[in-house]
């Protein structure tokens, strides 16, 4: 017969608290046993891999671990890795035994319900069940130490190592070991300290290499530039003879291209107001024979045609007055026929 959801609500709540209650009597008989077996003090021996650790001692070391990770939280450190090795402590000094969870299983009522409930325990403690052990939840804790102390180490290298190479950054280009000291920063937050402490160690190999590149640069250039001066010292006369001709042929290079594009313009100049000229008695054509253009049209245009003339009317002196300088008197006469 079915149950309704509301009865195998209360059969999963009844389970849970049967959990709750059978976890601390488990609690109860591993604090009893040990007490019977180690006398008053309850310094009960737990036998993990060959080594024997109370367990006040793993109780010891977990508290010891839990104040180690709050300062590293208090200190800005990453904690993730810490945290986990302190569940897994907690959980070998507690023990996770589902036995007698399945053996006190009793759902009345709900044979289905009991059924797979009994299943989801025995999966549990196939795949996570084990017996509290005291040496493996110290050996737990005490790893969170060793965490506390790379993290701790890591952390000043990592400051000293940037330090380094903001000190190099203002002589060399240290490009590379820039890159090491970000990449290092990032594996160390995301705490794969192993990963940081590879990049830190190539920090100060990269520095070297860029010192070596500078001093060799340096080296070039003053042997270069020692090269330049020996040589200037030793050829002066002829150094200084050279920039004569070289400043000469450019004068007169400069002098025969400028000479060449004013007569360009200057034959420019005559062939617009020949042909502005021919357009002007056109527009008298169209205007006065033809009657082909308004007056209005004929005006403008002979007002466009007469301004442009004078405007090379004006132009051609200047124009033979640069050539005749650049001519110096020469070929007047060539210049007077154009």
């Amino acid at each position: 017969m079915k149950r309704s959801e509301a009865e195998l609500e209360r059969g999963m709540y009844a389970l849970c608290m049967l959990i709750v209650v059978s976890g601390g009597a488990l609690a109860l008989m591993f604090s009893g046993g040990a007490e019977t077996a180690g006398g008053m003090t309850g310094a009960f021996v737990l036998s993990g891999q060959g080594r024997n650790i109370s367990r006040e001692d793993a109780e010891k070391a977990i508290s010891n671990a839990e104040r180690i990770i709050e300062k590293m939280k208090n200190d800005g450190l990453g904690v993730n890795r810490a945290n986990d090795l302190l569940t897994d402590a907690k959980e070998y000094f507690e023990g996770k035994n589902y036995t007698a969870l399945i053996n006190e299983l009793n759902i009345t009522g709900n044979k289905t319900l009991a059924d797979r409930t009994r299943n989801m325990l025995e999966k549990a403690q196939i795949e996570m069940g084990h017996g509290a052990d005291y040496a493996v939840a110290f050996e737990k804790a005490e790893e969170i130490s060793s965490i506390k102390s790379a993290a701790y180490e890591l952390k000043d290298r990592l400051r000293a190592a940037e330090i380094l190479v903001i000190s190099a950054e203002e002589e060399l280009n240290v490009s590379e070991a820039r890159a090491l000291i970000e990449n290092a920063k990032i594996e160390f937050r995301n705490e794969r300290f192993e990963n940081a402490d590879a990049l830190i160690i190539k920090i100060e190999p990269a520095i070297e290499t860029a010192k070596a590149e500078n001093t060799m640069m340096r080296t070039v250039y003053r042997a270069g530039r020692e090269t330049v001066v020996n040589f200037i010292r030793a050829n002066y006369i002829r150094i200084l003879l050279f920039a004569v001709l070289v400043v000469t042929a450019l004068m007169l290079s400069y002098r025969n291209l400028s000479l060449k594009m004013l007569e360009t313009r200057l034959s420019n100049m005559k062939i617009e107001k020949k042909a502005l000229e021919k357009l002007m008695r056109k527009a008298q054509t169209d205007y006065y024979a033809e009657g082909a253009i308004p007056k209005s049209s004929y005006l403008l245009k002979m007002d466009i045609y007469k301004k442009r003339i004078s405007e090379i009317k004006r132009g051609v002196p200047v124009v033979r007055n640069r050539i005749k300088t650049l001519l110096r008197g020469k070929d007047e006469k060539a210049v007077k026929k154009n």
